[in-house]
């Protein structure tokens, strides 16, 4: 099953295209920021959708900075935790646990303590259809790293899926629904004890 937060590794790359932009376009990249920024917190139904694996579902949690818990449904054993300094990968068929660096996923930018969509990122690609926004960002150091891809219902705005792209061109999507912002979340959910410390 791929990974809706799958590890990548960053390699040299020219620096990212900027996609051409007109003044509407910053505008509504402007409200987009700002959005991200106003949501502490996501509860939320997702469907994921990978190339190299079965479609699975689940409950998402988001509780900015840092912290994210995908627990997919049943037959999938998978359990993913960012618990605000690593991310957690759990297979509990295999009883066995992978440990990732937050910041080595393309999906870190949604996790930031402050969201900006420019500097350390680079918007390559604006998109706008019938009550439809979408962006692609990438890493502006490490272009080759991966990219995200956000797409937003308009009027009202709202996060609606993602797209990773990793470094092998592999697409993972993740689609939202019955989606609550900014409500409470037991911060326990983000905590993991691992229940087989000699697969460490």
């Amino acid at each position: 099953m791929a990974l809706v937060l799958a590890p990548v590794f960053p390699a040299f790359a020219a620096p990212p295209v900027p996609a051409p932009l007109e003044a509407r376009d910053r505008a509504d990249i402007g409200r987009v920021q700002a959005y991200l920024n106003d949501i502490k917190t996501i509860s939320a139904r997702f469907q994921q959708f990978s190339q190299d694996g079965e479609p699975a579902a689940g409950q998402l949690s988001m509780q900015r900075p840092g912290k994210m818990r995908f627990e997919y449904d049943p037959p999938s054993p998978i359990l993913l935790i960012a618990t605000g300094k690593v991310v957690i990968y759990v297979d509990n068929s295999l009883k066995h646990v992978t440990y990732l660096p937050t910041d080595s996923t393309p999906a870190w930018f949604l996790l930031r303590d402050r969201i900006t969509l420019d500097g350390d990122v680079t918007v390559t690609k604006f998109e706008r259809g019938n009550e439809v926004l979408r962006v692609t960002v990438t890493e502006t150091e490490h272009p080759d790293s991966g990219a995200l891809t956000l797409t937003f219902g308009d009027h009202p705005l709202e996060l609606r899926q993602w797209v990773v792209l990793d470094q092998q061109g592999r697409n993972t999507t993740v689609v939202l629904s019955d989606r609550h912002a900014n409500v409470p979340i037991d911060p326990k959910i983000f905590m993991f004890v691992d229940p087989w410390p000699r697969n460490e």
